[in-house]
């Protein structure tokens, strides 16, 4: 029987290679034509714009990982079921839990496949990606928004309106309080270089300094504030901010690796700040390979069963169908729950679960 387990392994795993294939190709293709009219701008070449598509290539080959695996999974069992094999196999004696078990012993390769291609492959190509455009285009990164990045640390807000690099900024402000939540100082730079020895680098500052006076404006019932003004060329060991977090909040949080959201999450929760779009990010992850498992086993009993002597168009079509509304409800349920306020480890939870419930209840009709 470990003889006839593998065999069925390697017709889901060759089913599922084969959809990565082809999914793999035509994002390369469409994402390469949708560079065409960047082509020529600066020093962004044809040569340019197909090393940034390969290397984006892992990251969403990542995300499409759950629809590989149901669809591949059909595809791989209904070819045996097609040339008669899956029926001389439940002749035999081959029951729908030794099959499920053997296509699940098969998505373990699968779960290690995309725990490589998310932590290891995909972040880090991505985010070179992102830089060898902008690079090429000379163009200056906004972080976050249109207003640039806000981000809170410890007794500082801090904005910083453009990025040059990961180690040059520029438009800085710095705005300082006390515990009373009244400010302090502002602080204006019209650019940061971080030095490895040093630290962060300022440039041009302007520092206004706030302080109470404790007598109270009589015409106005309330504190007066004297205000005194420094400029100063440079401001050398700025404590401005960790070059990881520059360089974690300049790339969208599914780019990002495990580790670097966890890191990233507590350094948020740490200063106060809201961090759902990292937390729903970071079980994502954490659910990929549940996700990848409870598809193989959604796909088992749409060729145990129904679909035995269905043609392998009607198969395809079916898998598609199965991985697109999979996917869907995975990205509506994260947003909504970002909406209304759900755990973000319930929100990307909740659909792999669905799923599985939905496949057990299957399995159940076909045993």
């Amino acid at each position: 029987m470990v003889i006839l387990d593998n065999y069925i392994g390697r017709a889901v795993l060759g089913g599922v290679l084969a959809v990565l294939v082809v999914v793999g190709v035509l994002f390369v293709l469409i994402s390469f034509a949708g560079e065409f009219s960047d082509i020529g701008k600066a020093n962004y070449t044809y040569l340019s714009a197909l090393g940034y598509v390969l290397l984006r290539a892992p990251r969403h080959i990542y995300e499409l990982f759950p629809i590989a695996a149901v669809l591949g999974t059909i595809i791989g069992l209904g070819g045996l079921a097609a040339r008669s094999e899956l029926v001389v196999m439940r002749a035999s004696g081959l029951s729908v839990l030794r099959l499920v078990g053997a296509v699940l012993r098969a998505s373990l390769l699968l779960m290690l496949a995309a725990l490589l291609f998310g932590e290891g492959l995909a972040p880090p190509a991505e985010q070179y990606a992102q830089q060898m455009r902008i690079e090429a285009l000379q163009q200056k990164i906004s972080l976050n928004t249109s207003y640039g990045l806000w981000i809170r640390d410890g007794a500082n807000f801090i904005h910083v309106q453009q990025m040059t690099d990961k180690r040059h900024l520029r438009g800085i402000f710095i705005y300082n309080f006390d515990r009373q939540q009244r400010l302090r100082s502002i602080t204006h730079a019209r650019t940061a270089e971080l030095d490895e020895e040093q630290g962060w680098i300022l440039s041009d500052v302007e520092r206004s300094n706030l302080a109470n006076v404790a007598a109270l404006a009589p015409e106005e019932g309330r504190p007066q504030v004297a205000v005194s003004t420094e400029r100063l060329d440079t401001l050398r060991g700025f404590p401005l901010l960790p070059v990881e977090v520059i360089d974690t909040v300049s790339v969208a949080p599914q780019t990002l690796s495990l580790w670097r959201l966890g890191d990233y999450i507590d350094y948020l929760l740490a200063n106060g700040l809201n961090a759902d779009n990292y937390e729903l990010a970071f079980w994502s992850k954490v659910m990929m390979p549940f996700s990848i498992a409870a598809m193989v086993l959604l796909a088992v009993p749409f060729v145990a069963g129904s679909m035995r002597a269905t043609s392998i168009g009607q198969r395809i079509l079916v898998g598609f169908m199965l991985g697109i509304v999979f996917f869907l409800i995975n990205k509506l349920a994260g947003q909504m729950g970002i909406v209304y306020d759900f755990p973000p480890a319930v929100a990307a939870s909740v659909p792999t679960l669905i799923v599985l419930l939905g496949g057990g209840l299957l399995l159940r009709r076909v045993a």
